[in-house]
This record gives structure tokens, sequence and C-alpha cells, in this order.
């Protein structure tokens, strides 16, 4: 949803003779958001005087939403190897440190840990606490990474714990429910 505070400002602008890049240069330092200043600059038909790096509105939208397609695929991934965790537990079993066992057994830490996931990585597709459940799940995939003896398995689980960690520094994206909950709230 285009802002139509920001709209407007641009609107007014043009016609009292700004340019589109000392406007968004305004709209920044009252504390306007990026994203949300570019998706007006293209609802106003004045992408082309955006002085950005891209020059293709379609790169500036990939830009723009790599963010929210990152939180996703690794919610849905996440919540793909839980569901894996607590319906075929039995190969997992192998990756479970032996020093578990003297707190629970195996099958029931694949399944602590199968919940583990899907709890926040559910939290984290639908844009609930971003930043806490993306770095806890990104922290727990280091441990998992870096404690498992086959390179192979620690390179893919340190890649996506440092995709999760990506997610972490990125925060909120618009369509967070989170976000969208506190623009509805505005309103």
């Amino acid at each position: 949803m285009v802002n139509k505070v920001i709209v407007q400002f641009l609107e007014d602008g043009k016609k009292n003779g700004f340019g589109v890049s000392s406007l968004t240069y305004e709209l920044v330092k009252k504390g306007y958001n990026e994203e949300e200043i570019n998706e007006a600059v293209y609802f106003t038909g004045n992408e082309a005087s955006l002085q950005n790096k891209f020059g293709n509105k379609y790169l500036e939208y990939i830009r723009i939403h790599r963010p929210i397609f990152l939180r996703i695929s690794m919610g849905l991934m996440y919540i793909w190897f839980g569901i894996n965790q607590l319906i075929y537990p039995d190969s997992f079993l192998k990756y479970i440190p032996a020093y578990t066992g003297a707190l629970f057994s195996p099958l029931t830490v694949v399944y602590l840990n199968g919940i583990f996931e899907i709890l926040l990585s559910t939290v984290l597709l639908f844009g609930f606490f971003v930043r806490s459940s993306a770095l806890l799940l990104s922290l727990h995939l280091y441990f998992i990474g870096f404690s498992v003896v086959d390179s192979g398995i620690m390179v893919r689980d340190v890649a996506l714990a440092t995709a999760l960690f990506v997610v972490f520094l990125n925060g909120n994206d618009k369509w967070c429910l989170s976000e969208v909950l506190k623009r509805k709230r505005k309103r």
C-alpha cells in the first residue's frame, strides 16, 4: 500500500518546481522509510527521476522485496525440516551428539528440536518477533552446523544460518504481520 502522505508531498513538491531527488532527500530526513518513498515515487510515475544504482524498475522492485522473499523462504525451509523431524525422526538420530543422552533420549531430542523449529519458523514466516526468532534459529543452526562431523552438512547448515542471520539484520519488512497491524492501527 502506497503511503498517501508521501505521494501528496511528492506531487506538491513537483508542482512547486522541486526535483524528485531533493524531495526524497527531505522525506528521508523526516524519517520516512526508503522503501515507502521509492514506492510512492513509482506510484507518481517519477521513477525515471530516481537517482539509484539500478536504473531498472524491475531490479528496484526486487531490491525492495528481497528481505520479504528471504524471510518467507527461510521460514518455509525451517517448517519443512521441523515437520520431517517429527515424521521421520529416525533419519535425524545420527546427528544427535552423544552428550545429549545424559538429559534426554536421542529420539526426544529430535522431537523437541522439530517442535522448536516449527514454532519459531512459524513466528518468522508470519512476521512476528522477526529479529528474535531469526537470531535464535540462526544461532541454533550455527550450533548444529559446527557440532556435526559431516563437512557437507556443516557447510550447508552454516550457509543457511548465515542467511537467517541476514534476516535478523534486516528486521521487519513491509509484509510482516506486525507491520501490517501497525499500519492498520494508524488509520
